[in-house]
């Protein structure tokens, strides 16, 4: 029997973009699996397109679950409470505004499989949709990013401690891995990612890449980054430096400490307004950053981009007109 898969898609204020992500959920051809959608006290009509789609497609899905929080938790706590919910071995998060790839559950299982206690990463491709064409903008991970992820998890975590450059949308979970590093996430509210990235390597968790296509990213033309939300994410970045990176220092080289203390200086100036010292620790952190991470930029002759950008790729599925849509 086949192991059960989770699809847990997180959303808020996406009532014009959420319905193609759940579309491209039942283009898989893996079975069983369930989906769980957590609304994050969505202010506009996210929930109700949510449960009228489900009306119509449940029975695609071995257990299906709409959630809606009385109050905004912010991504990583909406995020920990889809997991909660879950039941399936493999977990996969979805953004209410991207697209699950066809095929994108099967491969990951499989990869889960011959790793089961192992993060597996896919090809993230973003795009834009004009209502026409569908056009590829960039695919992650880089180059140099696959070289970082297949490297031993202590020394991830070293070049982790002062950079985030893997690309979350792409990553595919065992359900052991929330239950192992759970308590590092409750530091931080608005960054999900990064936290967890660090807590894992510093555990011994591998994160793999492995060439499948697994979500098409979407990108949009705004941002909606106001100053209380810059506020909230820089103190996500000072609880990690303090509470995750510090007490693992061990693990740390000379020089990535040296990293570590530019990006605390960095961001305590960023909280304080002072945004010209910032600029000041962000030219030394990106010297360290290149010095640090010198043997990823040069890969091997065979690995290439996995999608060459501006290529049009075709959905097994419509996407709705484009609208002046939330952004994430």
């Amino acid at each position: 029997m086949n192991e059960l898969a989770s699809i847990i898609v997180f959303t808020f204020n996406q009532e014009n973009l959420v319905e193609d992500t759940l579309n491209s959920t039942l283009h898989q051809c893996y079975r069983p699996m369930e989906l769980v959608i957590c609304d994050d006290a969505s202010e506009d009509n996210t929930g109700a397109v949510c449960k009228r789609w489900l009306e119509s497609r449940q029975d695609a899905f071995e257990r299906v679950l709409y959630c809606r929080n009385e109050t905004n938790l912010g991504t990583t706590r909406n995020i920990m409470k889809g997991i909660s919910l879950s039941t399936g071995n493999l977990i996969k998060l979805l953004g209410g505004d991207d697209l699950l790839a066809p095929d994108a559950i099967k491969n990951g299982m499989c990869f889960h499989l011959e790793s089961p206690e192992s993060v597996i990463f896919g090809n993230v491709i973003g795009f834009q949709w004009n209502g026409k064409d569908f056009l590829v903008k960039e695919t992650e991970p880089g180059l140099h990013t696959r070289r970082l992820l297949s490297l031993p998890p202590r020394r991830q975590f070293g070049i982790l401690s002062i950079c985030s450059s893997i690309p979350a949308p792409g990553a595919f979970y065992p359900r052991s891995f929330f239950d192992r590093i759970s308590s590092g996430l409750a530091l931080t509210t608005h960054i999900p990612d990064w936290p967890r990235w660090l807590e894992a390597t510093s555990l011994g968790i591998s994160l793999l890449y492995r060439d499948f296509d697994a979500v098409y990213y979407r990108r949009h033309a705004h941002a909606h980054k106001n100053s209380g939300y810059r506020a909230k994410c820089i103190l996500d970045v000072l609880h990690c430096i303090d509470n995750q990176i510090k007490k693992n220092e061990d693990l740390l080289s000379w020089l990535q400490r040296a990293g570590v203390w530019a990006n605390r200086q960095k961001h305590e100036k960023l909280l304080q307004g002072r945004d010209f010292e910032a600029a000041f620790f962000n030219s030394i952190l990106n010297l360290v950053r290149h010095a640090v991470r010198f043997n990823l930029y040069f890969p091997l002759a065979h690995e290439r981009p996995a999608t060459i950008p501006g290529t049009p790729l075709k959905l097994p599925f419509e996407l709705r007109r484009p609208s002046l849509g939330q952004e994430r």
